[in-house]
């Protein structure tokens, strides 16, 4: 069984997607993604599609949350609970906003989706699956 870590994706999937490729990561193997697989990259699709990949051929996937993940679930949390703070007679989603200068916007467009919850549902579980850190025998 083998493990790797691989960090900041930032949604470039193509790459993801060659770099896994490379490393052949088969089944009983175990991937951790060191936080920030979304954001910035264009092609966060392709990166989901690896991410799903790996998880039916029965390699371990473990994501650690990073602040891009962090941002993206507090846009969530904010467009189910508006803020009662108004300006101008307008609500301003401040978690939204934040999430989509840190590269979220090109989340949103990689998947078709105009906000947050109109990501694919398995994709916002797998980001609400995430963990602060893993502890296994020889590592943290």
């Amino acid at each position: 069984m083998k493990t790797w870590a691989i960090g900041d994706v930032h949604g470039c999937g193509i790459t993801l997607q060659s770099l896994l490729h490379r490393l052949g990561p088969g089944q009983g193997d175990h991937v951790i993604f060191l936080g920030d697989i979304i954001d910035r990259g264009k092609t966060m699709q392709h990166a989901w599609k690896a991410i799903q990949d790996l998880q039916k051929s029965k390699v371990q996937v473990t994501l650690l949350r990073g602040n891009h993940e962090d941002a993206l679930l507090n846009a969530l949390e904010e467009e189910k609970n508006p803020p009662k703070r108004k300006l101008f007679k307008k609500h301003i989603p401040i978690a939204l906003n934040t999430w989509k200068s840190f590269g979220g916007a090109e989340v949103l467009k990689s998947f078709s989706a105009s906000k947050p919850s109109d990501l694919p549902a398995d994709f916002l579980e797998f980001i609400a699956s995430s963990r602060f850190y893993l502890e296994e025998e020889k590592f943290m």
